[in-house]
């Protein structure tokens, strides 16, 4: 899309049909300033056609924070919420509710995982809820009142305070490389630090390196 905009083009299609591309033109074309026609479109047939100046337009006052809750509420490398969607963390951001942006290497992580907490929290209905586990445990609470039952699944619960901490750090990592996509030098981050750990395997055929990470509730 910026090469387009540096050529002078007036327009471009973009072939996907993924979120995170999605969330990413809409990211820069905002923080861009652009003004071309964009729009992304699904490659299977028949499905809707997005315009990304027209989307930017209509939530222009969430457009900056939508990269950040993307990668908070869950995507490929982080682990997303039992019966939290994409539109529900739009809904709470329309409310009002707030997010730190992430990707900010100079923040202290602490206050972002705080603010991370409160959007999920409130995505879950308790919106006063400051640790996830509390979160967890209350909605727990409510659910076995409510049926009667003596057990929830614990997958469909949302996850402790400490489950949550290692699924922010690795959103924090990702929203990063998001945001330095177009730096030469961008920061060197170590994907240990943000809750991965390495795995070194080797065969008869090669040696690498993967990174791997467990969630645990």
């Amino acid at each position: 899309m910026v090469d387009v905009v540096e050529a002078e083009h007036t327009g471009i299609s973009v072939v996907a049909d993924e979120a995170d591309v999605f969330v990413l033109l809409l990211h820069y074309f905002v923080v861009l300033k652009l003004s071309l026609l964009v729009i992304i479109e699904s490659p299977v047939k028949e499905r809707a056609v997005i315009y990304i100046r027209k989307t930017a337009q209509k939530y222009i006052h969430i457009a900056t924070v939508l990269l950040s809750a993307h990668a908070v509420s869950g995507y490929d490398t982080v682990g997303g919420y039992f019966g939290i969607g994409k539109g529900t963390v739009i809904k709470m951001l329309n409310t009002g509710k707030s997010i730190r942006p992430k990707g900010d290497m100079t923040a202290c992580l602490k206050e972002v995982v705080k603010e991370a907490t409160k959007l999920a929290s409130a995505c879950y209905g308790m919106p006063y809820a400051e640790e996830m586990s509390i979160t967890r445990h209350t909605l727990w609470a409510v659910r076995v009142g409510k049926s009667g039952k003596t057990m929830q699944s614990p997958a469909s619960l949302p996850p402790t305070t400490e489950a949550f901490y290692g699924n922010m750090k690795r959103a924090n990592i990702q929203a990063c490389i998001w945001k330095h996509a177009f730096d030469a030098h961008p920061p060197d981050l170590d994907p240990c630090d943000y809750g991965w750990q390495k795995d070194e395997v080797s065969d008869t055929h090669y040696n690498s390196i993967k990174f791997c990470f467990s969630s645990t509730q």
